[in-house]
């Protein structure tokens, strides 16, 4: 349930990240990269992974946390939105 709830907060991230005008292509990119790369960790069994994976996760936690701070002032509903997938993401312990 926790999960879906995540993808979900994803979902409405990427909606938003289409939505914005002034947002450079990089920032674009990086952006809908990090959420691919959550979906694909949320999707991947717990039991197989190992710890070098788990570092993975934390890392990709605190790259969407910089995004966050960087994106708040000129896109604050995508930041928003991004940082309740942080938050998501540090419920169910990724």
């Amino acid at each position: 349930m926790e999960n879906e709830t995540l993808l979900k907060h994803i979902e409405q991230a990427r909606a938003e990240l289409l939505a914005v005008q002034n947002l450079s292509p990089e920032d674009r990119e990086l952006v809908g990269r990090l959420m691919s790369d959550v979906i694909g960790h949320v999707t991947e069994n717990e039991s197989t992974m190992d710890e070098g994976h788990k570092h993975v996760r934390k890392n990709l936690s605190d790259q969407i946390k910089q995004q966050v701070t960087r994106l708040e002032a000129e896109h604050p509903k995508l930041a928003s939105l991004l940082d309740r997938v942080t938050n998501m993401m540090s419920s169910l312990g990724i």
